[in-house]
């Protein structure tokens, strides 16, 4: 009777663990967003615009999702993710419309229509990945740091500047 206690135990301790490491990962998910967020800004350092307030409530509504406290009865279920999963979508939506992330998927799209413009890029990326960006994933845990590198790497790829419209 014991072992099967004992047994019982180390499983509750294994599914606690497991879902604090899930929501860790809801919580890495919403501070790379608001890393990516913040590159697209003007000033990467102001936390005042609209599309900074957007990203917060997106990473918060990424959190919720991956958090099973948040839950009923403190486990996941299905209807509850696409709850969650629709409440995400609709800031992200607002996300993309206050951060003009629009412009900038469609600036990508531009630019890498060009085949040598393509190439070149492509070649960069190889290099930025082999040299910095794998420096900042095995050496950083500021999800929020890495964010911000990524986006403002994906900016300079297509030379964009964000108006001053959101402020």
């Amino acid at each position: 009777m014991k072992s099967l206690f004992a047994v019982l135990a180390v499983l509750g301790l294994a599914t606690v663990s497991r879902a604090s490491v899930i929501a860790d990962v809801g919580t890495a998910i919403g501070d790379l967003n608001v890393g990516l967020c913040l590159a697209f800004q003007d000033d990467v350092t102001d936390e005042t615009t609209t599309c900074y307030d957007s990203c917060i409530s997106s990473a918060a509504n990424i959190a919720t999702m991956f958090d099973a406290d948040d839950y009923t009865d403190g486990s996941f279920n299905a209807a509850e993710l696409l709850q969650y999963a629709q409440e995400a979508s609709i800031t992200l939506l607002t996300q993309f419309n206050d951060c003009q992330t629009t412009e900038v998927f469609y600036g990508i799209d531009n630019r890498l229509s060009d085949l040598a413009f393509t190439l070149g890029t492509a070649s960069n990326v190889g290099t930025q990945i082999a040299t910095t960006m794998t420096y900042y994933f095995y050496t950083d845990d500021d999800y929020q740091n890495i964010g911000l590198v990524l986006g403002s790497f994906f900016k300079s790829i297509i030379n964009f500047s964000a108006p001053n419209t959101s402020t």
